[in-house]
């Protein structure tokens, strides 16, 4: 390895793969429709539609600009016994998943005349499309099965995950040996760094197409240009047995550590710039903190930073302070540090009962956890609805929201649609939806095992009244993510039952 700077690279690589096209086809879809060329009056296509719901189907809604989304496939692949394993279906809604699923362990598999089982390979079927946007059963009448290219020294790994995994770290270890560390100096890099790494696989097994995202436009570069080094592959991607383009996408969390002290001052010294230091509050933590207790502190997943949020209510007392450490023991005791530090050395000079301010605490820099605070907090405010100006803080104003969502959904929703579903007890749906700059529902998406209830559900959200005021931060308007659980019991299906409770909070 080189030894530019004392530079250590390590890698932790994820890999997910999806076919692409050849030249001789436009794109990936009309290269399977010419091998699995569906059908809605093929033997398959005959025998989901005598079992499973296809009054299902009516409510099923499709991504109109994503071309996977507008079909439904069913995978499986074979284990070293010969079983079929890993059955799954891919629409957004597990009623039909389920229900296309135990449909098709009921049909002969013999009946598929699959060419080659092998635990190699990952076998699709098309079992739905969409027709004008409406869902139909449209099967595939040819099973279409993917192998995975093989770099040298994988070839004698026998089934798809151990391939999958062969090839994983071949090119961990082709990045960590080729990468410059010059380059890693220039970008400033240290510590753990998300990277998004995608290129080709031609039919020949030559890379084409590297397109990687790093921390800056120079480093992508790098990047591109090392997996452009990458080995042919000795065995190319296949469908069907043939040979066909393979795209592959990586997520890797890139972790760099040196020991040259000069370089990790440069890259705090460009961190620190972020935003303006308060060296007091700093301070302050590092003397009601040790050292022993700042070393076991863990993150919450996906996040390098501590935070402490909290308002003030009309006497400017804080309340409602909370940190995004997932250790109770360890909030309450950031929270109490906070809180015996002078609230008028704050430099919070916004004082208003709605506004939520932030102050980051600690971070994580050079495989070490340090402190570090800003000297201005940041600032939300909540999105304000009609009904909800009362409202004394962001957490009551966030529940009275809660509250006016719930009551219009109770009010709204169609309980005969009870009559939609098969599904008895729990049921669980989630809704997202964005509140603009302008205080409008936009961006409205419902994961529901149920298509009609996820349809009304998202119907309802996004005929609510827009907000008086737009959420805020730091002054200005920004949009707001929400998510909204929704919890329904439904009891045994019954000609007169209807929804017996409807709960919803945030």
């Amino acid at each position: 390895m080189k030894k530019v700077f004392s530079l250590l690279l390590l890698f932790c690589v994820y890999l997910c793969y999806s076919q692409t096209h050849t030249n001789k086809f436009k794109d990936k879809y009309e290269e399977f429709g010419f091998y699995a060329q569906p059908s809605k009056f093929n033997e398959l296509s005959k025998f989901f539609k005598n079992h499973i719901n296809t009054d299902l189907l009516k409510a099923v809604k499709f991504q109109k600009d994503i071309e996977n989304e507008k079909r439904i496939f069913l995978t499986f692949r074979f284990n070293d016994k010969g079983d079929m394993v890993n059955i799954y279906a891919t629409s957004a809604y597990s009623e039909l998943n389920n229900n296309i699923v135990e449909a098709f362990k009921k049909y002969e598999i013999e009946k598929l005349n699959i060419p080659e089982k092998s635990p190699k390979n990952k076998y699709v079927l098309q079992i739905i499309s969409s027709e004008e946007d409406i869902a139909v059963i449209n099967c595939s009448s040819v099973i279409v099965y993917d192998r995975m290219p093989v770099f040298e020294g994988c070839d004698s790994e026998n089934n798809y995950n151990k391939i999958k995994q062969c090839l994983r770290r071949q090119i961990e270890s082709h990045i960590i040996s080729n990468l410059s560390l010059i380059e890693v100096q220039k970008a400033k890099l240290l510590g753990e760094i998300n990277l998004k790494i995608n290129f080709t696989v031609e039919a020949n097994g030559n890379i084409i197409n590297a397109h990687c995202k790093g921390s800056t436009e120079a480093f992508n570069n790098e990047l591109d240009r090392v997996i452009g080094t990458l080995p042919r592959f000795k065995i190319p991607p296949t469908r069907n047995g043939i040979p066909t383009s393979y795209d592959v996408s990586e997520e890797i969390l890139f972790i760099i550590e040196s020991k040259t002290e000069s370089y990790k001052e440069n890259v705090l010294e460009t961190r620190d710039s972020v935003f303006e230091r308060n060296e007091d509050l700093e301070q302050h933590f590092t003397r009601n903190l040790s050292e022993k207790e700042l070393d076991k502190i863990f993150f919450p997943l996906k996040s390098n930073a501590l935070m402490i949020n909290f308002s003030l209510d009309k006497k400017g007392k804080m309340i409602d302070a909370r940190t995004n450490s997932n250790n109770p023991e360890l909030s309450k005791k950031l929270i109490r540090i906070f809180n015996s530090y002078p609230l008028e050395k704050l430099n919070i000079t916004n004082n208003d009962i709605l506004n939520m301010y932030s102050y980051h605490l600690i971070t994580r820099f050079d495989n070490k956890n340090i402190v570090r605070c800003n000297k201005a907090p940041i600032i939300m405010t909540p999105p304000m609805f009609k009904g909800c100006e009362k409202s004394k803080s962001p957490d009551l104003m966030r529940k009275c929201m809660s509250e006016l969502v719930g009551r219009i959904i109770k009010k709204e929703f169609d309980t005969n649609l009870r009559y939609k579903t098969s599904l008895t007890g729990i049921i669980r749906i989630l809704a997202h939806f964005k509140i603009d700059k302008e205080g409008k529902i936009t961006g409205v998406k419902v994961k529901a095992p149920n298509p009609f209830l996820g349809n009304e559900i998202e119907s309802i959200i996004q005929n609510i009244t827009p907000a008086i005021k737009p959420g805020y931060q730091n002054g200005k308007p920004v949009v707001v993510p929400f998510s909204v659980p929704i919890v329904f019991s439904v009891g045994d299906y019954k000609p007169l039952d209807s929804f017996k409770e409807l709960n919803k909070k945030f």
